[in-house]
């Protein structure tokens, strides 16, 4: 199963605040940021240890080479 970041957002912002519409502006830097960290430390594709194939973010469903979900600029 996958997700999509807004539904991730919506999400951690219900945590906080139940009744909240839409994500505090806040909350969407702070995730895209750690988003680029994560993908600005890279990863060793031909490793054998899981923490260092794949981002720290990814879904277990994608395929061996996962897009990162935040194209860099």
């Amino acid at each position: 199963m996958s997700y999509k970041r807004n539904q991730i957002e919506e999400a951690i912002a219900r945590i906080f605040d139940p009744n909240c519409k839409q994500p505090p502006s806040e909350l969407r830097t702070r995730i895209k940021r750690l988003l680029e960290l994560d993908r600005s430390m890279g990863r060793k594709r031909g490793s054998k240890d899981a923490a260092e194939a794949n981002f720290g973010f990814f879904s277990n469903e994608a395929h061996p080479a996962p897009e990162p979900i935040f194209p860099s600029p």
